[in-house]
């Protein structure tokens, strides 16, 4: 029954006939605490049906006139806690589930810097890695451009990202055989020398890259 209710909210986001109407069904899900509902019911969930969720909630939180609510929701509602207990970013997880966390998590960064500390704490340092070297394009340009999220309001990543050989990592994204990686990475590299110098020496190696 969950994946049912689930599936119908799902298909104002998957069909063009609801456009006009997506901002009044996003306000009304806002009111009715759809993200609360949402991650309370994946643990009833089996394994294969958790994306139904969690595709639902990231279009919600991408949603144009409730998304900083929606945010704010998945986050006071440990959300980034459970994308840790059901390993939503693992690497044998399916293309499309990956894309959609670490879109759900780019768009968090996206929207606040407020969000950075919840991030943070969710440790997904290793995770983020593994995918930034996946086989499959489209993770390997979400990762980029999440890392240039990390940085668009403040440094407070600069030093973390430098850490975890995220920094380096991205640099060498800026020539990756696929477009949208090269370009999610120049927006990476560059937020990442925007704030302050913290991390000039460790962007040298970029700078032919992008000339």
């Amino acid at each position: 029954m969950i994946v049912i209710i689930l599936k119908i909210f799902n298909i104002p986001f998957n069909q063009s006939f609801y456009d006009r109407e997506i901002d009044e069904i996003s306000a009304g899900l806002a009111k009715a605490d759809i993200i609360y509902l949402t991650l309370n019911a994946l643990k009833y969930l089996n394994t294969e049906d958790i994306p139904i969720g969690i595709t639902l909630i990231s279009r919600l939180v991408f949603s144009a006139e409730s998304s900083k609510q929606f945010a704010q929701q998945f986050v006071q509602g440990n959300g980034l806690g459970v994308i840790n207990k059901y390993q939503l970013l693992a690497n044998d997880k399916s293309v499309n589930l990956i894309v959609d966390t670490l879109s759900l998590i780019s768009q968090l960064a996206r929207i606040s810097k407020d969000f950075y500390e919840n991030i943070h704490n969710a440790n997904i340092y290793n995770e983020l890695k593994n995918l930034i070297v996946h086989q499959d394009a489209s993770i390997r340009a979400k990762v980029c451009n999440l890392i240039g999220n990390l940085c668009r309001h403040t440094g407070f990543f600069y030093e973390k990202l430098l850490k975890f050989g995220l920094i380096s990592a991205a640099i060498e994204c800026c020539q990756d055989p696929d477009r949208n990686t090269r370009k999610f990475a120049c927006f990476a590299v560059g937020n990442a020398g925007f704030h302050n110098d913290v991390l000039y020496e460790h962007l040298k190696p970029c700078v032919p890259l992008l000339v």
